[in-house]
């Protein structure tokens, strides 16, 4: 992210009690959160960790860091992989800190 400010770890933080998702789904209920409205998907996020406990295995994914997210459906937490666009349209329009 040239010539902005860097980003930096917030919210709640991955721990080894939440799981990863490689596809955006919850890992308890696959609800999936790829394909609800963006205010939908900001509400959601409950964390951004710039450090995930390993890179992503994504070949065309180029992460800046995982979102932390809380199932609106079952209330379990799960992690993935996020790239700058999807951090930057969310964080401007719907992440509540």
């Amino acid at each position: 992210m040239e010539g902005k400010k860097p980003l930096e770890s917030w919210g709640h933080p991955i721990s080894e009690n939440i799981r990863h998702s490689i596809r955006t789904v919850c890992t308890d209920c696959y609800w999936e959160w790829g394909n609800k409205p963006r205010h939908v998907r900001g509400a959601a996020v409950v964390g951004f960790s710039k450090n995930p406990p390993f890179p992503s295995k994504v070949e065309f994914l180029v992460s800046i860091g995982a979102f932390v997210i809380e199932c609106p459906r079952c209330f379990s937490k799960f992690w993935f992989h996020i790239e700058e666009v999807s951090y930057v349209v969310l964080e401007r329009f719907f992440i509540q800190r």
